[in-house]
């Protein structure tokens, strides 16, 4: 393939996400029927060969998909919705705690031990475990972050 053939094609499939993108308000319910389509029609073929009509079957496996589909968002949206207001009421203390424990932790290293961040010529952060790290360690580290680790883990 040529350097103008690539670019042909790069410039087509451009176009053809950017036409997908323009015509997905449009596009999102034919998408989501051929979904739906697509996952109950074994289910209803099932159903037809044990002897129900194909309108029954297709009603009676819609039907059950939409059941099950109000019963997931009426159980899901209850948890969800007490997840973001628990973040939200301990947004705070998460914002206080950057403010108090790790800006003045990362403002108070020094130009030597702040290289700690990015040298690999650095002390291993344990050791107890030898020159190496434990796996759940951090590579290297240096007084700043293993004051936030302790932090973390109390």
């Amino acid at each position: 393939m040529t350097d103008s053939q690539k670019w042909l094609v790069l410039a087509g499939v451009t176009g053809a996400g950017w036409l997908v993108y323009l015509l997905a308000p449009i596009l999102m319910p034919f998408a989501l029927a051929a979904l739906l389509a697509y996952l109950g029609d074994p289910l209803v073929d099932r159903l037809e060969a044990r002897g129900h009509s194909r309108a029954n079957a297709v009603v009676g496996v819609f039907g059950a998909m939409i059941i099950a589909i109000a019963l997931l968002v009426l159980l899901v949206v209850p948890l969800l919705e007490s997840q973001i207001e628990g973040l939200i009421d301990h947004l705070p203390n998460y914002a206080s705690w950057f403010n108090q424990k790790l800006v003045p932790c990362c403002a108070s290293t020094s130009a030597s031990s702040a290289a700690c961040w990015t040298s690999t010529n650095s002390p291993p952060c344990s050791a107890s475990t030898g020159n190496k790290p434990a796996a759940w360690q951090p590579r290297y580290c240096n007084p700043c972050r293993n004051r936030v680790w302790r932090s973390f883990t109390g």
